[in-house]
């Protein structure tokens, strides 16, 4: 039977000129790349009862979006900070958090990594130029790959991909600092940028496997270890 596998969605405010209500969303490449692993995607809304909608489902991905707010990781927003948004960070600690509780599967891409380090204690770069001159915003090209990562070996996530060495892609500006508990770092850029955590039942990552997949098929394994 196929899995079902939540989305969390992201939000924004309708540019419209007749509605303003928020719109919540995801992309096909997430969609696509849980479909053809064989689950089912189900976009999670902030308006959704938390532990109904988690009970129910297999799996959670926690996808790309706007940085996350700092005071939740106590420090003050900087002037590097892009855009937050509060009440989407609150609604999806609680998901990630309940998820977690219910011992369910949570695959993080990007931001998503980013918010699981920080509902688990951890804390973030609010922006890279605190840590690395090194390009990690290689936004043109979101298919193909723009820098190497190495993995440990000694991982879910090796097992996975099966390569120590990786090209990735990267359309981040914010990354992990302080790792949070019982998290393992399994995957670094060459300048030291934590690329990729995980513990028992979490995978999360810094790239974005769900556009990689195009240009190297062992990307669509994090989804299928998501979906199985």
């Amino acid at each position: 039977m196929s899995k079902l596998i939540g989305i969390l969605a992201e939000e924004e405010q309708s540019s419209s000129s007749v509605f303003k209500a928020v719109r919540y969303f995801t992309n096909s490449y997430y969609a696509d790349a849980i479909t053809l692993s064989g689950g089912i995607p189900i976009l999670l809304l902030r308006s959704s009862l938390t532990s109904t909608i988690i009970s129910r489902l297999d799996g959670l991905l926690v996808q790309g979006g706007v940085d996350v707010t700092p005071s939740l990781y106590n420090e003050e927003k900087s002037k590097l900070c892009g855009n937050t948004q509060i009440e989407e960070d609150l609604f999806h600690l609680e998901i990630i958090k309940e998820a977690n509780r219910l011992n369910k599967k949570i695959l993080g891409i990007c931001r998503g990594c980013q918010i699981i380090n920080v509902a688990f204690g951890g804390s973030l770069y609010q922006d890279l130029s605190e840590f690395t001159i090194f390009n990690h915003k290689a936004y043109e090209e979101p298919t193909k790959a723009s820098h190497l990562v190495k993995v440990n070996k000694e991982s879910q996530l090796f097992n996975l991909l099966n390569k120590e060495k990786v090209m990735v892609n990267s359309l981040h500006h914010q990354a992990l600092k302080e790792v949070a508990k019982d998290f393992k770092v399994t995957a670094r850029a060459e300048d030291g940028c934590i690329e990729a955590i995980e513990k028992e039942n979490i995978l999360a990552v810094q790239w974005h496997p769900e556009a990689l997949r195009f240009t190297d098929e062992s990307m669509i394994n994090l989804f299928s270890w998501l979906c199985n």
